[in-house]
């Protein structure tokens, strides 16, 4: 992910990449960025980040666990921040990401890219001339059984059995669309299974959500699928349904004989929307798409899931306004 962030910033015309912070283990890497994307520094403290005047906003694309401390020390030197994702990964984080916000009028921005990606923003609005929401049904099938077994990412074994790694670090992306499009949930059951991870509490979950508005829905979630990516919301609505990128409008009490295949072209990269509106937030002060009362709401469902799983019951969240 640094890569392609630094990719981007380069590239964008009201980003001047000033100097990008690595640890000694990655200096190498990170002198590469510095000559490849026009970084004027490299440095390995990341406090010194936080003490050059020329900084102005600062993205973090560390090792998971990093993040909280580094977004609090961010938002205390008065750095915007564009965090990636998991923010935090207990309620105890949350409290001093809270606490550190709340004390400056800097941006906080969460790197949940799939909100700007147009298979989900154009059924999303679609779904909104359908009429009621009535069912949602999520899958996030991916095939990451190299990355985890070969070290591509040596910090996931470091996490060891401390929560339910892969539920905060790729299933929230499933779990944030859930919400985007059906609202706050109201509970859930959660089973789970460990295919092929057996160092990991699991590798695979299904679970039922009831949402605050009625509605249901279903998610399947694995890291282990032998079978191709697949990252969808289907969304059934009362005019009609969309699924696998087709829209099946409602005709009485069927369906049209033919469905209109929806243009899902990305014309303008997910990231450089994410930064444009990261930069918008910035200049006008409003709160970001992906901020932090919205972390925090995945983080409070992905908490209810594990809850589920530990009881095998039907876990109630509380109920949370978002603003």
């Amino acid at each position: 992910m640094a890569q392609k962030h630094a990719k981007i910033y380069a590239a964008h015309p009201d980003v001047e990449p000033v100097v990008i912070c690595s640890t000694e283990r990655s200096k190498e890497r990170a002198l590469q960025f510095q000559q490849e994307y026009g970084f004027r520094r490299c440095v390995t403290r990341y406090q010194s980040v936080l003490e050059d005047d020329e900084v102005e906003a600062v993205v973090i694309t560390s090792p998971d666990e990093t993040h909280c401390d580094y977004v609090v020390r961010g938002l205390k030197a008065g750095k915007h921040i564009l965090c990636e994702k998991p923010l935090a990964r207990s309620r105890e984080e949350f409290d001093r990401l809270e606490q550190a916000k709340a004390k400056t009028r800097a941006v906080l921005q969460i790197g949940m890219n799939c909100r700007y990606r147009t298979p989900y923003v154009r059924p999303r609005q679609l779904g909104r001339e359908l009429g009621a929401l009535r069912f949602l049904r999520g899958t996030y099938l991916l095939n990451k059984l190299s990355a985890v077994r070969d070290g591509t990412k040596p910090w996931w074994s470091e996490t060891g059995e401390r929560s339910y790694f892969f539920l905060h670090a790729n299933g929230v992306h499933i779990l944030d669309l859930m919400r985007w499009f059906g609202g706050e949930v109201k509970s859930v059951f959660a089973r789970e299974a460990c295919l092929e991870l057996s160092e990991f509490h699991a590798d695979t979950f299904s679970l039922s959500l009831e949402f605050q508005s009625g509605i249901l829905g279903e998610l399947l979630l694995s890291i282990a699928a032998l079978q191709p990516r697949e990252v969808e919301i289907q969304s059934w609505y009362e005019g009609g349904t969309i699924r696998g990128g087709k829209l099946y409008r409602r005709i009485g009490d069927q369906i049209a004989a033919e469905p209109e295949v929806l243009d899902l072209q990305q014309s303008v990269l997910d990231l450089h929307l994410q930064i444009d509106d990261f930069l918008k937030a910035v200049q006008s002060g409003r709160e970001p798409m992906n901020c932090l009362a919205e972390a925090k709401a995945n983080f409070r469902l992905i908490e209810a899931v594990e809850r589920s799983l530990a009881t095998g019951q039907v876990v109630e969240l509380e109920r949370a306004v978002l603003t």
